[in-house]
């Protein structure tokens, strides 16, 4: 297989290879030389990323119902 450099440095990497290995766009990779070859290794997938995103540009906007007073719980005590 073969990939061609563009004007900016971008390499493309096939698809057959982006399915295999689950790469998606924005996945980070460590590039290296080694021994006169260039080497990219897949970083691994930063964990609650996607939740954080969504944390932070939820889809809509939350309404928290009001409750009555009789509904909410006494705090729990430790042991005061």
């Amino acid at each position: 297989m073969t990939a061609v450099l563009a004007q900016k440095g971008q390499i493309v990497i096939p698809k057959s290879i982006r399915d295999q290995m689950n790469l998606e766009a924005g996945d980070d990779f460590e590039v290296y030389l080694l021994d006169g070859e260039i080497v990219l290794r897949p970083l691994p997938k930063r964990r609650n990323e996607g939740l954080a995103a969504v944390l932070l540009n939820p889809p809509g906007k939350l309404e928290i119902p009001d409750r009555d007073q009789e509904t909410i719980p006494d705090p729990l005590n430790f042991g005061e």
